[in-house]
């Protein structure tokens, strides 16, 4: 699944939908972030972060004081986060390379999760679930957008022909 993502077809693909992704997805994701609870000076982990839009608004959210951790599977995703950041002014946002089944953080890092549009395309989404809520602290949040699986989504059918399910 992650050659997928580090496609450069699927890269461009998703770059060239971000503008928009964003606008039809803004309430949504302020949604998302409202049952997040985010507030100033959170730590908040973003599984499947792809560009980063998501953790852009949720580091706005938190501030200078707070801290936004981007992960993703796909690498050039992450890079196309760090540079769109650097241009918006969002010092508060760091991007790791990582699988969601396999999270590399101590138990009880994060103060609030979130994830927009990544769950779907986990495989052992079971196994992702049990790592975020363990490196969640006690009573923090995890809030997600999904939508059934890519073959049954229509705006996310270009990916189909890259899955290797």
């Amino acid at each position: 699944m992650s050659e997928m993502w580090s496609s450069d077809q699927v890269i461009q693909a998703w770059r060239s939908s971000s503008g928009a992704r964003a606008e039809m997805m803004a309430e949504a994701t302020q949604l998302m972030l409202q049952a997040a609870g985010l507030k100033p000076g959170q730590k908040v982990l973003d599984i499947a972060a792809g560009m980063g839009e998501q953790s852009f608004m949720a580091a706005r959210l938190v501030g200078s004081e707070g801290s936004v951790v981007a992960t993703d599977i796909s690498e050039g995703m992450l890079q196309i986060a760090s540079t769109l950041a650097q241009e918006e002014g969002i010092a508060n946002l760091s991007t790791f390379v990582m699988d969601a089944q396999h999270l590399d953080f101590p138990p009880q890092t994060f103060d609030a999760a979130i994830s927009r549009h990544g769950l779907m395309f986990i495989p052992r989404l079971d196994q992702a679930l049990t790592g975020i809520y363990h490196v969640l602290r006690d009573g923090a949040a995890f809030a997600a957008l999904v939508w059934s699986n890519a073959e049954n989504t229509r705006c996310l059918a270009f990916l189909c022909k890259y899955c290797k399910r």
